[in-house]
């Protein structure tokens, strides 16, 4: 990401951020229910809740979405 960022030289940037609960579960339960949930998967997300909490202002994230919905719908 700071190659890209160096690269690039955006003015801002924003990233687009999965909520804690997906719309697709709603209507298949068993939407990414296979996947193992492992200590390095547990890291991951606490550091990115981590982020989340500290730089909100460079945070999109909907109701129910996942990342990938925010940024097709952007």
């Amino acid at each position: 990401m700071r190659s890209l960022y160096r690269r690039f030289k955006p003015k801002q940037f924003y990233f687009a951020c999965d909520h804690h609960t997906y719309w697709r579960t709603e209507i298949f339960p068993d939407y990414k229910g296979q996947r193992e949930l492992t200590p390095v998967k547990i890291l991951v997300r606490k550091a990115i809740q981590g982020f989340k909490e500290k730089h909100a202002k460079y945070c999109i994230e909907a109701h129910h979405a996942e990342a990938d919905d925010v940024i097709y719908v952007a």
